[in-house]
């Protein structure tokens, strides 16, 4: 049973964390939208978006989320950034497809491709990056 709870504010500390990830993510998105060459090439824009994003996420759910005051070794970055190309890969299969598609708004494809890549990323967070 503590094991559970442990899992499950782990899951609302990564929720949490993931709300201020895609604000930053959206964020950066939507300012490279004003950009006309980005409003063209929103691949791109949904690249840098997403970056800034991991990079937040790396931090708050190192130090917050899983608690993990040690240095990230070598291993646990590659686990990072490979977790995060696998999700980065969900989240722009998705908004492409929203796009191309289905011919969905930028923003809201936005928004699904976000959705579908939080179970990707918290997994492979879980289970690679942070496990102790």
């Amino acid at each position: 049973m503590e094991q559970l709870k442990k899992l499950a504010a782990q899951a609302v500390k990564f929720g949490l964390v993931g709300v201020v990830n895609t604000l930053v993510d959206m964020g950066v998105y939507a300012l490279l939208m004003l950009v006309p060459l980005f409003r063209r090439y929103y691949v791109v824009a949904q690249v840098l978006g997403y970056c800034a994003g991991v990079t937040n996420s790396l931090v708050m759910n190192k130090r917050w989320t899983f608690a993990q005051r040690e240095p990230m070794s070598k291993k646990q970055l590659a686990f990072f950034l490979l977790i995060n190309l696998a999700a980065l890969l969900v989240s722009t299969g998705v908004l492409v497809l929203t796009q191309e598609r289905l011919g969905l708004g930028r923003f809201v494809g936005k928004a699904i491709a976000v959705v579908c890549s939080l179970g990707v990323n918290f997994t492979g967070n879980k289970l690679f990056v942070f496990k102790k």
